[in-house]
């Protein structure tokens, strides 16, 4: 009896989690392995915390021109245009926005992220200049 309990609790948890992951109903994306480039975030400061430059390279999926994979990915990055946060407290639960591209989603993660439209994936991977 507890073995059933147990093996069913188990299948729930896993059968919530997959509902639970972004696009997992229909259409996630994996990320992008194609490269296009790569270009630098300049160092500065924001909110009083400096950071250093960032060597940012962007990934484009199939369908997606690497001009407008990249231009979506400095738009995020753009230190004169801050996105707009959506969601819950943690990055888990987050997304952003910017002004020049607002249908697409992007979120972050450790070392890298990406912006998606529709089925169009821009994915990004970040590392100190």
């Amino acid at each position: 009896m507890r073995g059933r309990r147990f093996t069913r609790l188990v299948l729930v948890t896993a059968l919530v989690g997959l509902v639970a992951l972004p696009g997992a109903a229909g259409g996630f994306a994996p990320f992008p392995q194609h490269r296009c480039g790569s270009f630098v975030r300049p160092a500065g400061e924001s909110e009083g915390y400096e950071y250093p430059a960032y060597r940012i390279t962007v990934y484009n999926s199939d369908g997606l021109a690497c001009k407008l994979a990249t231009e979506v990915i400095q738009a995020f990055w753009d230190p004169d245009d801050e996105p707009h946060h959506h969601g819950g407290r943690s990055e888990a639960e987050s997304w952003y926005t910017t002004d020049r591209f607002p249908s697409w989603r992007c979120t972050q993660g450790a070392g890298g992220g990406s912006c998606r439209h529709k089925h169009k994936v821009a994915g990004y991977s970040v590392k100190v200049a």
